[in-house]
């Protein structure tokens, strides 16, 4: 789904064909707001590589990481990974920090990272067509808040509220295997 898709289906469930009440710029911040608080849930799926250099033991990763879920490394000249004990790193902001130092090699990672924000018009959205709805609705939701002529407002204010003290009260909590690394 486009931008451009996206702002037409909020501007239709918000009745207002054209922009009045409602400007393109602030649909537009709300569904990536919206879409952002979904990956922040459930980040996106991705694996990289880093190469190692032998005595390495502080590397840094992506700000868009969300979570991650697994670490493995492959010794220069091997071809077998091994996997990475979460006891044997700690995270600390954008850095992994080893108690051991590492020998050369490949660090494969593997977690969840946040979609960029989308601004022009051609632009999709890193979502799953089945969970595009997911934004939509975000943005229509954030539109009935601003509007305080709507009886919607009082519950929508009251949902977000809710739903922030949730977050806040469960973010970065170690969930089994998986480290949470950033949060709300």
């Amino acid at each position: 789904m486009t931008l451009s898709e996206a702002i037409t289906k909020v501007r239709y469930l918000l009745k207002e064909a054209t922009a009045a009440f409602y400007s393109d710029l602030e649909i537009t911040a709300w569904l990536n707001e919206g879409n952002m608080d979904f990956h922040n849930v459930k980040g996106r799926p991705e694996i990289w590589n880093t190469t190692v250099v032998s005595g390495d033991y502080e590397i840094g990763y992506p700000t868009t990481v969300t979570r991650i879920l697994k670490l493995n490394f492959i010794s220069s000249g091997s071809t077998n990974e091994e996997f990475i004990d979460e006891d044997d790193y700690e995270l600390y902001r954008d850095y992994i920090y080893f108690y051991t130092p590492l020998s050369a090699g490949t660090l494969i990672w593997y977690g969840e990272t946040l979609p960029a924000v989308v601004e022009e018009e051609e632009e999709s959205f890193e979502i799953d067509q089945e969970f595009e709805h997911a934004i939509v609705n975000y943005a229509v939701a954030k539109g009935y808040q601003k509007d305080t002529a709507l009886p919607y407002q009082i519950p929508m204010n009251e949902y977000l509220n809710a739903k922030a003290l949730w977050i806040r009260k469960h973010a970065d909590k170690t969930i089994g295997h998986v480290r949470m690394l950033k949060g709300w």
